[in-house]
Parts: C-alpha cells; sequence; structure tokens
C-alpha cells in the first residue's frame, strides 16, 4: 500500500471516530504530499469546523471552491460556517450557489433553516419541500417543516409531517413528541398517547 494510500484510510478511520485532532495530523500529513487533494481539503475544512477553527475552514472551503468551482458541497459546507458565525448574507450567498449547481439537498434543507431562523416561515416551508423532494425519506426535512407549520398553526399540516417521519423512523422521539402535543392541543387524547 503506497504511503498516501494509507494516510488517508488512517484520516478517514480517526475522522469517522471523532479523533479529529489525529484526523487533522494525517490530512495534513497528506497534503504534505499531495497538496491539491480536493477530497483531503476538503476532510480537513470539515476537521476544522468541528473543531470550531472557523476561519481555517472557511479559507480551506475557499480554497476547494477555487481548485472545483462546480462542486455544490465546497459551498454548502462553507455555507454552514458562515450560518454557525452568524454571517447571514454570505450563508445565503453560498447555500443559493450550492441549490444553482445541482439543487444540492443539504444547502436547500440548511437554507430552510437559516430562513426559518430568521422568521421567513413561507420560504422555509417551500425549500423544505424541494429537500424532500430532492430526497423523500428526508427525515429532519419532513421534522423541520412540521414545526414551521406547527408555528403556523397548521396543525394538520404538522401533523401529517410528523406522522411521515414516525413512518420512516418509528423511534424518532421528537416527532412522537410533537405529533402528541398536536393530538393533546386537539384534545384526542388517545391519539396523543400512541
Amino acid at each position: 500500500m503506497n504511503k498516501v494510500k494509507k494516510l488517508i484510510e488512517e484520516g478517514i478511520a480517526f475522522h469517522k471516530n471523532n479523533k479529529l485532532n489525529d484526523a487533522k495530523i494525517k490530512y495534513l500529513e497528506i497534503l504534505k504530499i499531495d497538496r491539491e487533494n480536493f477530497q483531503i481539503n476538503r476532510l480537513l475544512a470539515l476537521v476544522e469546523y468541528s473543531l470550531g477553527n472557523y476561519n481555517n475552514s472557511i479559507k480551506l472551503f475557499g480554497e476547494c471552491i477555487k481548485a472545483k468551482p462546480s462542486n455544490s458541497e465546497a459551498y454548502s459546507d462553507r455555507g454552514v460556517v458562515y450560518h454557525k458565525l452568524k454571517e447571514i448574507k454570505k450563508a445565503e450567498k453560498d447555500y443559493s450557489k450550492a441549490i444553482d449547481i445541482d439543487n444540492n439537498t443539504n444547502a436547500l434543507f440548511n437554507y430552510a433553516n437559516l430562513l426559518k431562523e430568521n422568521n421567513k416561515l413561507n420560504e422555509a416551508v417551500l425549500n423544505y419541500n424541494l429537500a424532500i423532494e430532492a430526497k423523500p425519506d428526508f427525515v429532519n426535512a419532513y421534522q423541520n417543516r412540521g414545526l414551521v407549520k406547527f408555528l403556523q398553526h397548521r396543525d394538520q399540516e404538522a401533523l401529517n409531517d410528523f406522522n411521515e417521519v414516525i413512518k420512516i423512523n418509528s423511534n424518532h422521539a421528537n416527532a412522537r413528541f410533537l405529533k402528541s402535543a398536536i393530538e393533546l392541543k386537539k384534545e384526542n387524547l388517545i391519539e396523543g398517547f400512541k
């Protein structure tokens, strides 16, 4: 096995086991040998984000975007960092670019979350709809869309979304709780405890 391949396997194993500093060391070793490795630069950017090194993460995602400007994941991921930093306009721009490139499902979902957080509830629902259309088993999109509809007092639609979450993942505690809250609000006591 060549050295780079071995380092990649080790780095990814550390990353998967949440040993982020060890993963970072391996990724940096790889980049000393293969500086232009797009996937390793992206993984390193994700590690930096997880470690709270947001400026490094933004810089690395920027390098990924320069190397592959049509890669929607790099825009979507950088949007998440900007979102975390509350740089809303930059997050919105990156999510929009990722969506424009290939209707990136994660960007649709994260952009919907950003809209929800900024009380643009109707727009958020539209983006959750697009995320669900692109990925019909996207549990978190159903849950968040249901939550927005609940906030809008569209209880039956919210209930439909929470039921869909439960259909996909019968052990989903949040969806079960929110479903119960709606049923109890409707004074449907039996359904509220199912």
